[in-house]
């Protein structure tokens, strides 16, 4: 037996959402310190950096901190270049621009599982 049940995969989602959450609360606090490109940045770094962590995963707690750390910087650098598509965009294009990035956002994630 190899000591995996059932729950474990819903426990890293979980947990990806733990570190999500953490990763919104962070990011405004490094938003108003570095700003919002160096975050978006370092989020995409710290992002790559993890999943190549990831892959050398000896246990499955050490996945659950690589998933919440992850969930982090996710979440750190997604929230940074929504708010820099929206400042950057001239007034009369953000509505149809935030419209359909999120309507595709959506329709993505729901095709990715059917990969």
């Amino acid at each position: 037996s190899s000591g995996i049940n059932a729950e474990w995969p819903l426990l890293s989602g979980s947990i990806f959402f733990a570190g999500a959450l953490t990763g919104l609360i962070l990011g405004s606090f490094l938003f108003d310190q570095i700003g919002r490109k160096k975050s978006a940045l370092v989020g995409y770094v710290s992002c790559v950096v993890a999943t190549l962590l990831g892959t050398f995963c000896h246990d499955y707690y050490f996945l659950l901190a690589i998933r919440f750390f992850q969930g982090i910087t996710t979440f750190i650098c997604s929230t940074a270049l929504y708010i820099l598509t929206v400042e950057l965009l001239p007034a009369k294009y953000r509505n149809y621009v935030n419209t359909w990035s999120m309507l595709l956002w959506a329709v993505d994630s729901a095709l990715i599982p059917l990969l």
